[in-house]
This record gives structure tokens, C-alpha cells and sequence, in this order.
């Protein structure tokens, strides 16, 4: 249903997930194969609790739910994977996460992700996810490894927030949420936009030209249906006042028509072929 829908991105191992639902770290890995299957691109949760950060767990747990969800996984599996990083204790406790837990606990998921993927885990991209809101963008997109942000609810809810994130991220350089693995190394990226980011993780501004092509044949599917409702119509009272629509304007009233019916057959033979190879090319679009 998501791929028919050109959804491109999914969150896989939501913290609330996890605690709400009783997601366990194979449930995730299921999901995350699921994604990977039907060509999306996973945004993978990882994360500790309050009593996992005080008992000392913080980086043991957010280590097994990444060793979980991707070892054995093959250099092309994970370079489409996006990471992000939720400390849970800081959601909705009162509690707030600095941008110096965020830079600790993003580098140590990149080491772990070196580990379990090597040289294809440095172009990864590793976001945070913990209340992120106009008063600390700034300092978190400061973070070295911090590539951009997984907004919550509270914020891309409201306007206001939304574009104030963006205003502070422009002003690192960042025109958008994101930037790439070159970018934080300090390499240009082809294709980038102007100062370094991309609107989504990864990914560019621009629609994917299939996307496009399907919008456009959608709409076309559409128009030729409106069109054959309006040929049933002329069909059930084809001939007399019709003749001069379909050019046979000159000569008897039985003459013409005939020729208006004749025109009007072609015409509806033209749009149901139409019709026909159009929503085919839907239908292996969507399959």
C-alpha cells in the first residue's frame, strides 16, 4: 500500500513503537526488510531509556538495536538506510538533551556503524530526533556528526516551527534538514543545492522523474475517462443536432448522420485505446 501510494520514506523502530506496541529488535530488523524489499528508504530509530542511561546502558542499547537491526546486511542495503537517534529519556520527561549528549551518542552510533558496515558507513547518514525546535538547531547542526534532524510531531505541526528550523539551518549553511557525508567532511557534492543540503535525507529537492511521469499519467487517465462519459452521452443521442459537431454539416439530415455517427465511433475507439494503454501503464507502475 505504501508503494502504491510513492511513499519514499519510512520510520522503522519508532521509540514509541517499541514501548507501546512491544516492537522487539527482531521486529524492527522484519520491518526494516520489508522497506529495503519494496525499494523505500528506512529511517531506522535507535535509542535508550532514562533507566538505560542511568544504569550506564545509554550506548550498550542503542549499540544492540543497530548491531540487530543491520548486521549481515550488504554495502548496498545499508548506503539507502538513514539512522536517527531518539534519546528517549529527554522525550516528554522534563529532561533535556544537550547537543554535547547528541555529538556523544551520534559518534558512537557511527562507530558502531563502521563496524558493521565499514567503508559504506561513512556516506550513512546519522540524524537526531530528541525535541528539536528552533532555540537549539543551531547548536545541534553544529554537532560533527549530526547530519540533520528526525522533527517530531510538536514541530512539524506548527508553521511557525518548521520554517524557524529552516531559517536556522540556512544559517550554518544548511537550507534544509539534511546534509550529505561529503558535506559534513567538507567535500562539494554534485547536484547539492546551494550551501550544502538536501531537503530530505539524502535525497534531492526535486521529484523523481518516474514520480512525475505517474502524476502526469494519472491526470491524463482522468481526463480521457471524463472524456469517454461525455461520447456514452452523445452516443445515446447521436445524429440530427450532432451532425454539425462531427462534420457533416452539408447534405441530408440521414447523411449526416451517418457521418456524425461514423466520427463519433472513431472518436470513442481513439479514447478507450487511450484509456486502455494508459491505465495498463498505471497498473505496472503501482504493481
Amino acid at each position: 500500500m505504501l508503494v502504491k501510494l510513492n511513499v519514499r520514506y519510512v520510520i522503522v523502530g519508532h521509540s514509541e513503537r517499541r514501548a507501546l506496541f512491544g516492537e522487539t529488535d527482531e521486529v524492527v530488523r522484519l520491518k526494516l526488510d520489508a522497506v529495503l524489499r519494496h525499494a523505500m528508504t528506512p529511517i531506522l530509530c535507535v535509542g535508550e531509556t532514562l533507566a538505560q542511561r542511568e544504569a550506564g546502558m545509554a550506548e550498550p542499547t542503542v549499540s544492540g538495536q543497530l548491531t540487530a537491526a543491520l548486521m549481515d546486511r550488504g554495502p548496498e542495503a545499508l548506503g539507502s538506510i538513514v539512522v536517527a537517534y531518539e534519546p528517549v529519556w529527554a522525550i516528554g520527561t522534563g529532561l533535556n538533551a544537550s547537543p554535547d549528549d547528541a555529538q556523544a551518542m551520534s559518534a558512537a552510533i557511527r562507530g558502531e556503524l563502521e563496524l558493521l558496515g565499514g567503508e559504506v558507513s561513512r556516506s550513512m547518514l546519522v540524524q537526531y530526533g530528541g525535541s528539536v525546535t528552533p532555540a537549539n538547531a543551531v547548536e545541534l547542526l553544529a554537532c560533527p556528526d549530526v547530519d540533520g534532524f528526525l522533527v517530531g510531531v510538536q514541530a512539524s505541526t506548527q508553521t511557525s516551527s518548521c520554517r524557524s528550523l529552516g531559517r536556522d539551518a540556512e544559517g550554518c549553511g544548511l537550507p534544509s534538514y539534511t546534509r550529505t557525508s561529503s558535506q559534513r567532511h567538507g567535500q562539494a557534492t554534485p547536484g547539492a543545492a546551494p550551501g550544502g543540503g538536501n531537503l530530505l535525507p539524502g535525497k534531492t529537492a526535486e521529484r523523481r522523474f518516474p514520480e512525475v511521469l505517474t502524476d502526469i499519467l494519472v491526470v491524463v487517465d482522468l481526463l480521457v475517462a471524463l472524456g469517454l462519459v461525455l461520447l456514452v452521452l452523445l452516443h445515446s443521442g447521436r445524429g440530427g443536432g450532432l451532425s454539425d459537431m462531427f462534420g457533416a454539416s452539408t447534405g441530408s439530415a440521414a447523411a449526416g448522420s451517418t457521418v456524425a455517427e461514423r466520427n463519433l465511433d472513431r472518436i470513442t475507439v481513439v479514447f478507450v485505446l487511450v484509456f486502455a494503454l494508459v491505465t495498463v501503464a498505471l497498473s505496472l507502475r503501482w504493481s
